[in-house]
């Protein structure tokens, strides 16, 4: 009868915590990768933005005055999926735009986009899937938003002719996702890739966020999560890595990272920019928090950028 009872008492609590753990797991499915959620910006990087608040706003100013086309793209699942071209005149040259997690282009890329543009570009910001305009329960941190980006580069040949000449730029997710797209089938028009505060893999990142910022070791949450998502989202934590990818990249890359980012370490670029098998550059800003590189010192940014245009696109 003792034995019963413990059996019965032991077989509760681990039912118990079983239930728990499946909790928490929902808990961070729905925070991180369902669309809507808000994401808490760090102190340091609600700081540097309004400390460069004037540059953001010159940015935008800008970009009020230009004349845009909103075009969509059928992904590969079906969904709709929104962009924002930017034509430059005549010109034979494209920055595909990729913003960052639970953000927007005319938030990410406005600050640098007198730059581009005047440096005579066309330009195409893409709402990444689950954001903005674009359809999309799920966000898949990489994994699925570099085939739309695969996709984007084709809209844009058919769009703008199959002589176009195209540089892919990332931010946070977006740069990612950039760097994972060029295991793909990209076309030759495709001449550079820019990765600004890119993570190694979506299972790496997760990793860090969870020990970082909750205290957490990864097992077994993420295990338990990840089989959520290939559920719900069709998609795995480790379907997908930039460090697998550049290990085998033809393209030209410029890597731009903040030396004081805490929420994607510099480590990861750095990682991905030490495997880096095709020509390559980089740009590390002291003092930068995360994603904001092109603001702090933006010298030395626009001088690696115009090394590595002139040599991707010749411009």
């Amino acid at each position: 009868m003792f034995w019963t009872v413990i059996a019965i008492i032991t077989a509760v609590i681990l039912i118990i915590l079983a239930s728990v753990l499946i909790f928490v797991c929902k808990k961070l499915f729905d925070f991180a990768l369902t669309r809507g959620n808000k994401m808490e910006l760090g102190d340091g990087f609600k700081e540097q933005l309004k400390a460069h608040e004037d540059v953001w706003e010159k940015g935008k100013a800008f970009y009020d005055t230009l004349e845009k086309e909103e075009v969509w793209l059928k992904s590969f699942d079906g969904l709709n999926l929104h962009g924002t071209l930017i034509k430059n005149g005549d010109c034979k040259k494209l920055l595909i735009e990729a913003h960052g997690y639970r953000s927007y282009p005319e938030h990410d890329f406005i600050a640098s986009l007198p730059y581009f543009y005047e440096k005579g570009l066309s330009i195409l910001f893409i709402d990444q899937r689950a954001h903005a305009k674009s359809e999309g329960e799920y966000i898949t941190f990489g994994v699925h938003e570099r085939l739309d980006l695969r996709d984007w580069v084709y809209f844009a040949m058919e769009k703008l002719g199959e002589d176009i000449e195209i540089v892919l730029h990332g931010i946070s997710m977006g740069a990612s996702t950039v760097l994972m797209a060029s295991e793909l089938d990209l076309p030759e028009n495709v001449k550079g890739l820019i990765a600004d505060s890119g993570y190694t893999s979506p299972y790496d990142i997760f990793v860090r966020v969870l020990e970082h910022s909750f205290h957490a070791k990864p097992f077994p949450i993420l295990n338990i999560a990840d089989l959520m998502a290939q559920t719900k989202a069709n998609f795995g934590f480790k379907d997908a890595s930039a460090l697998e990818a550049m290990a085998n990249n033809k393209i030209p890359v410029l890597f731009v990272h903040g030396e004081d980012d805490d929420f994607v370490p510099i480590e990861m670029t750095m990682a991905n920019y030490e495997v880096c098998t095709a020509d390559k550059s980089y740009v590390y800003v002291k003092g930068a928090f995360h994603a904001c590189g092109y603001l702090i010192d933006r010298e030395s940014c626009e001088r690696e950028l115009d090394a590595f245009l002139a040599k991707t696109l010749e411009i």
